[in-house]
């Protein structure tokens, strides 16, 4: 094989867009992302403040938490250093803000806000059903 067409693969990530209301003073509706936990750390990309998510925040009960970008927590929270750990209310339910994305980070196109993609545990449906559930996407990023 030609040395030039040599690649690897160092890490699979998941993410799905996602639309949410944050309901912080006046209401908006958000453009972001659902997002594995690993996405991010596969890109080499880490918040400038807080921590990116666990694999164990993917989870049903363990996901209202959000990373949000740095945009948005300059536009809607004043660039507030404490906004980490911060609840925000988004959909009608509150989300614990773990971090701040760096300035001009913009993953997917014009992501603000991103939350773990919620697993559902291993597939009990049979083979021939798994990822044709209406409105069900996973896409994966190769690095």
């Amino acid at each position: 094989m030609d040395a030039a067409v040599k690649h690897c693969t160092t890490g699979l990530g998941i993410w799905t867009w996602v639309t949410q209301t944050i309901s912080e003073g006046e209401t908006e509706r958000v453009p972001g992302a659902s997002v594995s936990a690993n996405l991010f750390p596969t890109l080499g990309v880490r918040p400038i403040l807080g921590r990116n998510f666990l694999p164990e925040e993917e989870f049903p009960g363990q996901s209202d938490v959000i990373l949000i970008s740095y945009g948005l927590w300059q536009r809607r929270f004043g660039g507030d250093s404490s906004i980490v750990g911060r609840m925000v209310s988004m959909d009608g339910r509150p989300h614990r803000v773990d971090g701040v994305m760096p300035p001009n980070f913009n993953f997917p196109d014009r992501g603000q806000f991103w939350m773990p993609f919620e697993s559902q545990g291993p597939a009990t449906e049979g083979r021939e059903n798994r990822g044709r559930k209406p409105g069900s996407y996973r896409y994966q990023i190769l690095r």
